[in-house]
């Protein structure tokens, strides 16, 4: 088993193609679907805004009723500034606007948002600039004020990384398990089990290589997404090796399964992209 291992590993470093379409390639297309998915953000989106109405003057009244004209079936009424919070941090609303008591019969504006959705939050506190002005006389950036809450990072970004993983494992593994088709055309599978007593240490090889290539694999997906993750705690970090290793031991799993079910490549190619 171990033999098998290290044979497939020193195939596979030999491959230089073969390294950076399984290395290289997913972290950019992780690039490429953040890029996509945070620009479809500045489209023309429909935002829920939660608002907490703690100010006592006549114009924050006036406010709330432009908040409600502006933001329509959009808009969440909530009854405390914890409760602003909590929408606004679980994805119930895209931002969160709090109306408090200010100074000279004005109320003060405050937009709540999170890491990651920055956009809405322009795009919200912009609307609002519209609504202060016409409410209060006062400029649009005057009295609108913007907090982040949660914890920094972007957690979208966890999403596209699991995602991109989790993908190219399954890929991977798919197009790995299938060097197992040519080694049985040629005959090699069959003197290989002869000299190992079996093909159970044969397919324990493959499996074990399977396995390191797609914890590897997701290894360098999370590695490029690093920086805009949120922090996270050390047994986070101890649950993303564990979830690692199973996704890739179970798309390993599936791979040889596959093979193990086809006589040929054309066979297993259509098979392998349809569970895909």
């Amino acid at each position: 088993m171990i033999a098998l291992f290290i044979a497939l590993g020193r195939s596979f470093l030999r491959d230089r193609a073969g390294l950076v379409m399984t290395f290289l390639l997913p972290p950019l297309v992780f690039l490429l679907f953040a890029a996509i998915f945070g620009a479809s953000a500045r489209g023309d989106v429909e935002l829920r805004v939660a608002l907490y109405d703690g100010a006592t003057e006549a114009r924050g009244a006036a406010l709330a009723r432009g908040l409600g004209e502006a933001f329509g079936e959009g808009l969440i009424e909530v009854a405390s500034l914890s409760e602003l919070e909590t929408v606004v941090l679980d994805g119930r609303a895209d931002a969160g606007v709090a109306l408090r008591s200010g100074e000279r019969a004005a109320p003060s504006v405050e937009v709540l948002t999170t890491a990651g959705r920055e956009v809405a939050a322009a795009a919200v506190a912009g609307q609002i600039g519209a609504v202060v002005e016409g409410e209060t006389g006062r400029g649009r950036g005057d009295r609108v004020a913007r907090r982040t809450v949660g914890r920094a990072g972007d957690v979208q970004v966890v999403y596209y990384a699991g995602a991109v993983s989790i993908m190219f494992v399954f890929f991977a593994a798919m197009h790995g398990a299938m060097t197992g088709l040519d080694e049985r055309r040629s005959g090699l599978q069959a003197r290989l089990s002869l000299l190992a007593g079996g093909l159970a240490p044969l397919v324990a090889g493959r499996l074990l290589w399977l396995t390191t290539v797609g914890v590897v694999q997701s290894a360098v997906v999370f590695a490029v997404a690093l920086p805009r993750l949120p922090e996270l705690a050390p047994w986070q970090g101890v649950a993303w090796l564990a979830t690692a290793g199973l996704a890739a031991f179970a798309a390993a799993g599936v791979g040889l399964a596959v093979i193990s079910a086809c006589r040929t490549r054309e066979q297993a190619q259509p098979l392998s992209t349809f569970l895909v």
